[in-house]
């Protein structure tokens, strides 16, 4: 078998074109100790896919695109639209615990720079592009009852999630959309109260909604304070004006904004 010394920068991929180019597939697969090009599909050292094992020590360097010695034990690497640059998959239908994940990153450093954000990370994800909607990390789940993304803390007084610069944003919300903040209006004058129809709220009298008042853009007119509660027989909430009030002739430009926590 193969295998290549401690090259760095250049020499070293030109070492994975050079091995890449005289190995057959399977194996370069089993080259894992001390050797560069652990996957590729042929198309080149820095081509469409490749995996590299970035040498044996803590100071190796992976080249990577729009990153320079960008220090690493391993790194994959794609060129293809829509492809992956490391995938890792768990197959078993009934795993569970925190060692069943298709990839899994653990950092074992004990200082920290919270306060700009540089804490040692298990899994960092990064978008370099400087345009564009770029994603640095996305959760995704098929079942309707799973979890897109887990957060969890060292105990109840510790932080599960901390954000250290932009806002948060919840696409696509407005009035009567089926996202976790919405707004909602009342129906007509004359009432005193009106049903919330909402997916996320029909049929659960343990969600907590968190409502504020408001206006339409550009109106200027009183919204009266209300209340949230839960009809059983509906199985829907309402919001209640709290002073015994009717909403009156503005209601149109009446708003509230409701923010929906599950338990």
């Amino acid at each position: 078998m193969n295998k290549v010394g401690n090259y760095t920068g250049a020499a070293r991929i030109f070492s994975c074109m050079m091995i890449l180019a005289t190995l057959s597939p399977s194996v370069v697969r089993a080259q894992t100790q001390g050797v560069i090009p652990v996957w590729s599909d042929g198309k080149g050292a820095l081509g469409d896919s490749s995996l590299f094992q970035c040498g044996q020590d803590g100071d190796s360097v992976c080249i990577g695109s729009g990153m320079s010695n960008f220090r690493a034990k391993l790194m994959g690497f794609t060129e293809r639209d829509n492809g992956s640059g490391v995938y890792g998959e768990a197959t078993s239908p009934t795993g569970a615990g925190t060692t069943n994940a298709g990839v899994i990153g653990v950092n074992r450093a004990t200082t920290d720079d919270v306060a700009t954000g540089s804490a040692p990370a298990g899994v960092r994800g990064w978008a370099i592009a400087t345009t564009g909607k770029a994603v640095g990390v996305h959760g995704l789940t098929n079942s309707p009852d799973g979890v897109g993304v887990v957060a969890t803390g060292a105990g109840p007084t510790s932080t599960a999630l901390q954000i250290f610069n932009g806002a948060v944003q919840v696409a696509g919300a407005g009035l009567n959309t089926a996202t976790p903040v919405f707004v909602v209006r009342p129906p007509s004058a004359g009432v005193r109260a009106f049903f919330i129809n909402h997916p996320l709220t029909n049929g659960d009298p343990n969600a907590i909604l968190i409502v504020t008042a408001a206006q339409a853009p550009g109106a200027l007119v009183a919204v009266p304070a209300v209340s949230a509660g839960y009809d059983f027989n509906i199985q829907q909430w309402f919001l209640l004006t709290t002073d015994g009030n009717l909403f009156g002739a503005s209601f149109s430009v009446m708003r509230y904004n409701v923010l929906v926590i599950k338990p």
